[in-house]
C-alpha cells in the first residue's frame, strides 16, 4: 500500500475484455489501495490504447453496470437501465470480489444527473435553462424523481454491495454550458458568468425551492437574461482579445452590484447541502460503514452549486478534480480547496495523466507532488482504460518518490 492514498477511476468494458484478475492484479502492483469503478454512467467514444479486444469503444448513454434491485425505486417513474451490451454479468460485483482477493478497496463512481435518455423520454426532468429551453443533458436536482432516483441507486449500491465509497459525479447542477454534447459547438464567445447563469434550472420546482428561501426565480431570470444578451451580443472579436482575469472580474463585479445573482449563488449552495444530505441520510439509514464522497472540479463546483465549507460538513471525501496541465495550478487549487474543507473530510486531488492534459513523466510526477504538497489527503487518477500503461508505470515511480 502505498504512504498516500491512492485510487484509480476503471470502465467496466475494461474490467470485461482484459480479464478482473488481469487488471486488479496489475493495479495492485502500480501501488493502487482502490478502484472507482463507473457503476453508472454517460455515453462517450473512447480511444483504449491497451484493451486487448478493441481499440475504440462507444458506452451506451445512462446506464448501470451492476444488477439494479426494483424495490429501491418505487418513488421514481425512472429505472434504471443496465448496459445491454453486458447484460449477462454484474460487474461491480466481480470487482468487488476481485479487489477483495488483492487488499484492494471498490469505491462506486456513480453519475447521477447527467443522463441525456432520462430527459428525451421525460423532458419535464430536464434542466430549464433561463429561456425556458431544456438542456436535455442534465436532469434537475429539484426534481421530485430525479432525486429520488438518485437516493435509490444510493440505497441500491449500498445495500448489496461491500465498498468504501460512493462517489457522486453530477449529482447538483450542470457543470456550466459547455459540456462536450455530441457535435457540440459554439460560435461566440462564452464568458465565465455567462456559463454559470446557464447552469442554473428555472424549473418550477426551482422556483417552488427558491420561494422557500424568500426568492422570486422568475423575477431573478429577467435580470439574468439581461446580463446573457449583453454579453453574448459583445462583438466576438472584443471578446476574443479580453484577457480571463478581466472576465473574472467582471463576473465579481457584476455578482456584487446585483444582490439577486448573490441570492442565486446561494439558494444553490442550498440545494446542494440538501442534496448531500439526503445522500447521507439514506446511507446512514442503509449501511453506515459505506462513506460518501462528491466529484467535482476546480472549475466547476461553483457552477454546480458546490461549497467547499458547506459540503466538507456533510461528506465524507471531496474528489477534486485538478485536470491542468502544469503542476503550479494543481498546486493552487489544491492549497485553497484544502483551506475551505473541515478537518473531518478528506481532500482527494484526481488527476489526469494522459494527453492532452499531462502526458509525460516530469510532469506527472511533478504534479502528484504538488497535489501532495498542496495538502491532499490522496490522489485520483484518471483513468485506467484511456491511459497508456507506460504513463501508468510513471505513476508507480511517482508514487515511489513522493513517499
Amino acid at each position: 500500500m502505498s504512504p498516500i492514498y491512492t485510487s484509480i477511476y476503471l470502465h467496466g468494458w475494461d474490467v470485461v475484455d482484459e480479464g478482473a484478475e488481469a487488471v486488479l492484479s496489475r493495479l495492485k502492483d502500480f501501488g493502487f489501495d482502490a478502484v472507482n469503478l463507473a457503476v453508472s454512467y454517460h455515453s462517450g467514444r473512447y480511444i483504449l490504447p491497451h484493451n486487448p479486444k478493441r481499440r475504440v469503444y462507444f458506452a451506451e448513454e445512462g446506464v448501470v453496470y451492476f444488477d439494479p434491485h426494483p424495490e429501491n425505486y418505487l418513488n421514481t417513474i425512472l429505472r434504471p437501465r443496465k448496459s445491454s451490451q453486458y447484460r449477462d454479468v454484474d460487474i461491480l460485483d466481480v470487482v468487488v470480489k476481485q479487489a477483495q482477493s488483492h487488499g484492494m478497496k471498490v469505491n462506486a463512481w456513480t453519475v447521477c444527473l447527467h443522463n441525456s435518455f432520462f430527459v428525451y423520454q421525460h423532458p419535464e426532468l430536464g434542466v430549464r435553462d433561463p429561456y425556458g429551453s431544456v438542456d436535455y443533458n442534465w436532469m434537475c436536482p429539484n426534481n421530485p424523481d430525479a432525486r429520488n432516483y438518485v437516493m435509490g441507486l444510493i440505497r441500491d449500491l449500498a445495500s448489496n454491495y461491500d465498498l468504501d465509497f460512493i462517489q457522486l459525479e453530477s449529482a447538483v447542477f450542470p457543470w456550466g454550458i459547455v459540456h462536450t454534447d455530441h457535435h457540440e459547438t459554439f460560435e461566440v464567445c462564452v464568458e465565465p458568468l455567462i456559463s454559470y447563469l446557464y447552469s442554473t434550472c428555472f424549473c418550477k420546482h426551482c422556483e417552488d425551492k427558491a420561494r422557500e428561501q424568500g426568492l422570486n426565480l422568475s423575477e431573478i431570470r429577467e435580470k439574468v437574461k439581461n446580463i446573457i444578451e449583453t454579453s453574448i451580443h459583445t462583438p466576438s472579436h472584443i471578446l476574443s482579445m479580453i484577457p480571463s482575469e478581466d472576465s473574472f472580474r467582471n463576473f465579481y463585479n457584476l455578482t456584487s452590484e446585483n444582490p439577486e445573482i448573490q441570492d442565486l449563488m446561494t439558494y444553490k449552495f442550498r440545494v446542494a447541502e440538501e442534496m448531500f444530505e439526503g445522500a447521507k441520510d439514506v446511507l446512514s439509514e442503509t449501511n453506515p460503514r459505506v462513506r460518501l464522497s462528491v466529484i467535482t472540479g476546480a472549475e466547476s463546483q461553483g457552477h454546480e452549486g458546490i461549497s467547499y465549507r458547506s459540503i466538507s460538513k456533510i461528506v465524507d471525501a471531496i474528489d477534486l478534480m485538478v485536470y491542468f496541465d502544469n503542476p503550479q495550478r494543481v498546486y493552487y487549487h489544491v492549497k485553497w480547496a484544502k483551506r475551505g474543507v473541515s478537518d473531518r473530510c478528506k481532500l482527494y486531488a484526481a488527476l489526469r495523466v494522459n494527453y492532452p492534459i499531462a502526458f509525460s513523466q516530469s510532469i506527472i510526477r511533478e504534479e502528484m507532488a504538488a497535489a501532495r504538497d498542496g495538502g491532499a489527503d490522496g490522489l485520483n487518477i484518471y483513468n485506467y482504460g484511456r491511459t497508456p500503461l507506460e504513463n501508468l508505470r510513471w505513476v508507480k515511480e511517482g508514487l515511489q518518490k513522493i513517499s
